[in-house]
């Protein structure tokens, strides 16, 4: 049996790795913001039968419910996705 598993965050897109709390139950789901970006991402845990982990988030809104799940990957406002070369920089 795992006591940690991984999820990708939907806002932007590292892996992070979380300890599994198996006293919470067998069906999870909680708000957990991303160690990399901050923004609250909605963790779905389901262990099995065998033990056997399955983690998965979706992104949350501002409004606080769950929005997409793997969407398109948004360039925050400060940041550019252009290379520094072509900025001048």
């Amino acid at each position: 049996m795992k006591d940690e598993a991984s999820y990708v965050c939907d806002s932007c897109g590292e892996e992070i790795v979380l300890p599994i709390d198996l006293s919470a139950g067998s069906e999870q789901e909680y708000v957990e913001d991303c160690a990399v970006c901050c923004r609250p991402n909605v963790i779905h845990v389901e262990v099995d039968e065998d033990g056997d982990v399955r983690m998965w988030a979706a992104k949350q809104d501002r409004q606080g419910s769950e929005s997409g799940g793997h969407g398109i990957r948004k360039v925050p406002r400060n940041q550019s996705c252009l290379p520094a070369c072509l900025l001048g920089g």
